[in-house]
């Protein structure tokens, strides 16, 4: 990789300028241009967070650049001959596959790009390339959990209650892991609250009245956090509890949720 300590964001003028002229056909030419995959791997980074940091997205062209970089680490890893540096690659498949499903999915607060139906089954179906790649990379309770939330929100948007059921009660399962090695309380953890939040619209998607309960149980213990905290943590609060509203609003807007 360039030795250039502002590589790769020297480059966001580039990235910007080759969208402008060709779309996202230009900033994969640009990309390609670079003679290393280390390089190559940066700057998708690069383009894919230019993109995702506006009010409104270009999902198809940020969903073509992961897909590219995802592509490029895969063909590398089965050509690789070091196992260490295979899972090396497979794992930085795995990242732009998750950060795919998540760019897709409609629970941000300040994202206000339409979602259509084609993006939510695009993010569900990087949701499951990341637990394939996490199960194989042997990954902790962490990643998993985040994995099963991609998993399970693109259920939720696609209508697929049941299922987003088992996801969320899969995310929460890890993040209870995963606040137990931290000693901390589920009741005020954000990812077993964010988890449950999940759960309970999944719940009242699946026609489960004690969904309502759980939501504003976990509206109410998001409040509470932030009410009694201070800086991240009281931020993180927020976000979790704008993040939650936000899914059910935009669910219930379009005819999905009840």
């Amino acid at each position: 990789m360039s030795e250039d300590a502002a590589f790769p964001d020297r480059h966001v003028g580039d990235i910007k300028l080759a969208y402008a002229d060709e779309k996202v056909d230009g900033i994969i030419k640009f990309i390609i241009g670079f003679k290393t995959l280390d390089e190559r791997r940066a700057l998708y980074g690069l383009a894919r967070r230019t993109l995702a940091r506006a009010e409104t997205s270009d999902l198809d062209s940020i969903t073509a650049i992961a897909q590219a970089a995802i592509a490029e680490c895969i063909a590398a890893a089965e050509t690789e001959s070091d196992p260490e540096l295979a899972n090396k690659l497979i794992d930085a498949a795995n990242v732009f596959s998750y950060n795919l499903s998540a760019d897709m999915a409609e629970c941000w607060p300040e994202d206000h790009t339409p979602r259509s139906t084609r993006h939510f089954e695009t993010g569900l179906l990087a949701a499951n390339d990341c637990l394939r790649w996490r199960h194989q990379l042997k990954k902790g309770p962490w990643p998993f959990s985040i994995a099963w939330w991609a998993k399970g929100t693109h259920e939720l948007s696609l209508g697929l209650a049941a299922e987003a059921v088992e996801s969320f009660q899969q995310e929460y399962h890890h993040a209870e892991l995963v606040a137990a090695g931290d000693k901390k309380d589920p009741g005020v953890d954000f990812g077993c609250l964010v988890a449950q939040g999940y759960l309970a619209l999944a719940q009242i998607a699946a026609g489960n009245a004690a969904g309502e309960e759980l939501f504003a149980k976990i509206c109410t213990a998001f409040q509470a956090v932030k009410d009694n905290s201070e800086g991240e943590a009281a931020e993180d609060a927020q976000f979790g509890l704008d993040q939650i509203q936000t899914m059910r609003a935009r669910l219930t807007a379009r005819g999905v949720f009840p």
